[in-house]
């Protein structure tokens, strides 16, 4: 056959070309195959002339072959036009494909072609390609089967109404079901709104009420995927064949879901409408519970559908059950309330919902609003359309935690709705299950947002009394919650009040402890005693807890250099002083250190200290002697204030300890010189020399009186 031509002179040398090119490709391999389609690009790309006979220099599995390879390379991207143009030049070649006879004469039928190749890889303009291919695997009497779609099913995926006709002309079967996921024809076209191939289907006899592996059927697919029309409704209505009637519009799928839920799940005004007026069960529940309303109040944001499905209803003179509980025990209600979906709660309301129902752990409709209502404006309206009913909202019911409603408010800063729940006879002191009174819950807020004031402004406004000293089941006070999260400011407010500064919790703890173990800074310890002396409160400074620490001992333990100095002041007993434990270093603790050891100085010097007092303030001299020793390398290492302050410590220290030793311990006199002999050898300072007896001067900067001592070491 001759592909030249005189005007041009291109078709010969482009057949020589191509046939050259094959001659040099292995077509066995992959590899190759996409080579050699890369190779002819140029040559096809620019072919003039007539179109070659393909069976000339390929067979028809490399054809098949290559078919399958340039639907790979189409969907490797859009720059890669190789695929696409191999697929258009064979297809102009007049090139058909033909069926494979097996060894019983007969077609084969299971065989992957590049058809089941494009559609199980569903690339962009994969269904184009499609159309394209069927052009060559056009024999549409043999329905091959490959990886789990045959081609009539891909004729249904890809819209090729054409195609779908002529395999349902010569008798293909309009419900076969696809392996593995039981699709049918039809549920392969409606989920891709294919309208011509649907009605195609129907006209055929396809069955409307086939389920799949997930039990939807069609009429689940129209509601679920496509537009908010009912085109595609009425058409699977109307066409369905007499032996199909009526169509199932209640069938629940897997999950127990009708039509009606998906349609309403997805806000599909126009199709609930459909269904609704062709008889759709409105109380029919899924497997979570859920019937139609309940799908409406998590959804319908407008209140549009709660509208229509209410007024459709009334039309139909058929009964909502418009306080069903779902599996979780709630009813439409609740969902409308936690979904912030005013306009169906209203609704609901004005139809006659009840209002105290509880449903999951204990949370009535109350409970629910109080805790988000921002501005109190959705919780008026509770009460107003529960007074309009003239029924009784139940205020103080509590939940499975014990919590009442105006818990729920406080917790979650509403204090709109707290105020409102006040001034309607919520009780101001009802403990929950954890003996927590609002009060309690309130000030375990960390943010100060004046939300405990505005709680007091409002009791004091509507004459109610708060037991502000209420204890919960760990016998804390709203007091001992102030100072657990922080909140300085209710703190004081409680105080002011009348809050008790000396009640224990259930471990001895009083505020005083707390202070003292949370690291407050002094400010937060000055206005504690400032006003309790303005109410002339007594502080019991030396309050012991269950673990036999008092104030002071917490203080040093922590750090606080200001608050020792403050408990001292305020007569912080030291004969039943321990200190802290000796994993404490002493570069840590040496500021706080300092100020007891001063006081210890100026308490040595009284004459009418008792053996016991003096006792102790041996024994924690000889305590803070022993932990200076210990740390002694570190300091240097560190060069703390160049071991200065260590060394002054160290000597007042011993001093302090030998001065008042028969008091406390068989301390040597000898053994106390030559210590302080030998830390004068390490370290010379100032007041004295090598000798055994020396004067030390301990300053920190300030002129207060008692701050600077001079002792004598003997």
């Amino acid at each position: 056959m001759d592909y030249s031509e005189p005007e041009t002179g291109y078709g010969q040398a482009n057949w020589l070309m191509l046939k050259s090119t094959r001659a040099n490709s292995n077509l066995t391999i992959e590899e190759e195959r996409k080579k050699f389609i890369r190779q002819i690009y140029p040559v096809i790309n620019d072919w003039k002339g007539q179109y070659p006979n393909l069976r000339d220099i390929l067979r028809s599995e490399e054809v098949d072959w290559l078919l399958s390879d340039s639907v790979d390379i189409w969907c490797e991207g859009p720059n890669n036009d190789h695929g696409r143009l191999f697929v258009i030049f064979v297809t102009c070649s007049g090139y058909k494909d033909e069926p494979i006879i097996g060894i019983d004469g007969k077609p084969l039928l299971r065989r992957t072609t590049a058809v089941h190749h494009a559609a199980l890889r569903k690339y962009p303009s994969w269904k184009h390609q499609v159309c394209w291919l069927f052009r060559i695997y056009d024999k549409f009497h043999l329905n091959y089967i490959g990886e789990g779609l045959t081609h009539f099913h891909v004729a249904c995926l890809s819209d090729c109404e054409y195609v779908v006709g002529k395999f349902i002309e010569l008798g293909q079967d309009p419900n076969l079901l696809v392996p593995k996921t039981d699709d049918s024809p039809l549920h392969l076209a409606l989920k891709n709104n294919y309208k011509g191939v649907v009605q195609l289907l129907l006209e055929s006899g396809a069955n409307p009420n086939l389920a799949n592996a997930k039990g939807s059927t069609p009429l689940h697919l129209i509601c679920a995927y496509n537009d908010d029309d009912d085109d595609l409704v009425k058409i699977l209505f109307e066409l369905s064949n007499v032996k199909y009637q009526p169509v199932n519009i209640n069938a629940q799928n897997q999950f127990g879901n009708t039509p009606l839920h998906l349609a309403l799940s997805y806000a599909k005004k126009t199709v609930v409408k459909f269904l609704l007026k062709r008889g759709a069960h409105s109380n029919l529940a899924n497997e979570e519970g859920m019937t139609p309303l309940h799908i409406i109040c998590e959804e319908d944001d407008d209140g549009d559908l709660t509208e229509i499905f209410f007024k459709i209803n009334d039309d139909m003179q058929q009964t909502v059950q418009i306080d069903a509980r779902n599996k979780s025990g709630n009813t439409p209600l609740y969902l409308a309330i936690d979904k912030g979906n005013t306009k169906a709660f209203e609704i609901l309301l004005r139809r006659g919902a009840q209002s105290n129902l509880a449903g999951e752990f204990g949370l009535t409709p109350l409970h629910f609003i109080v805790r988000d209502d921002v501005d109190g404006e959705m919780t008026e309206l509770f009460f107003k359309f529960n007074d309009d009913r003239q029924q009784t909202v139940q205020i103080n019911v509590r939940d499975d935690d014990g919590d009442t409603p105006l818990h729920l408010a406080l917790e979650n800063g509403k204090m709109k709705a707290a105020e409102i729940l006040l001034r309607r006879g919520a009780k101001a002191n009802s403990a929950n299950e954890k003996g927590s009174t609002p009060l309690h819950t309130i000030c375990m807020m960390e943010e100060d947002d004046g939300s405990v004031d505005i709680f007091f402004g409002i009791i004091d406004d509507i004459q109610k009394t708060v037991h502000i000293n209420a204890r919960d089941k760990l016998g804390r006070t709203p007091l001992h919650m102030t100072l657990r999260s922080g909140n300085k400011k209710a703190f004081e407010i409680l105080l002011r009040r009348g809050a008790d500064p000396n009640c224990a919790d259930e471990n001895g703890r009083t505020a005083l402890h707390l202070i003292c173990s949370k690291c407050y800074d002094g400010d937060l310890m000055e206005m504690f005693f400032k006003i309790n002396d303005k109410k002339n409160q007594m502080v019991q400074v030396n309050a012991v807890n269950k673990f036999g620490r008092t104030p002071l001992q917490l203080a040093v333990a922590n750090l606080l250099p200001h608050a020792v100095d403050i408990l001292l002041d305020r007569g912080a007993d030291l004969s039943n002083f321990v200190f802290p434990s000796e994993s404490l270093s002493f570069c840590s603790i040496a500021s706080v250190y300092y100020r007891l050891v001063e006081f210890f100085c100026e308490l040595s010097e009284k004459k009418d200290v008792g053996k016991i007092t003096q006792c102790r303030i041996s024994s924690a001299s000889v305590y803070i002697c022993k932990n200076c020793a210990h740390t002694r390398t570190k300091l240097e290492k560190e060069r703390w204030g160049t071991g200065r302050l260590h060394s002054r410590l160290l000597l007042l220290l011993r001093a302090i300890a030998e001065k008042h030793r028969r008091g406390a311990f068989d301390l040597a006199r000898a053994d106390a010189r030559a210590s302080i002999a030998r830390e004068q050898m390490e370290r010379p300072h100032s007041g004295g020399g090598g000798g055994a007896a020396a004067a030390v001067t301990l300053s920190r900067g300030d002129t207060r009186p008692g701050y600077m001592s001079t002792v004598t070491c003997v």
